[in-house]
């Protein structure tokens, strides 16, 4: 995300809204149950009624942020989190 922000802020031809994201659409609940496993440790979430809340896959494009700008994302989401466990 850090690198993404700093090549927004460089780049003199964005403009308007960039998803920074890397585009690994998955639930909050997901993610959790993913840093359980990097890090050895049981994760028990429960689950509560759905709000009603709907997302749309465009909110979550990162395609102006490749294209127009030529940003490459350098980790997923797993080799993130593990490259930050070794520091």
């Amino acid at each position: 995300v850090v690198g993404a922000l700093y090549k927004l802020g460089v780049e003199k031809q964005s403009s308007g809204f960039y998803f920074i994201g890397r585009c690994e659409n998955r639930t909050l609940k997901d993610y959790i149950e993913e840093l359980g496993v990097i890090y050895g440790k049981n994760v028990d979430i429960g689950v509560r009624p759905d709000d009603g809340l709907r997302y749309r896959e465009d909110w979550f494009d990162n395609s102006r942020l490749i294209n127009e700008l030529g940003y490459i994302f350098k980790f997923t989401f797993e080799q993130g989190i593990r490259a930050d466990m070794e520091k």
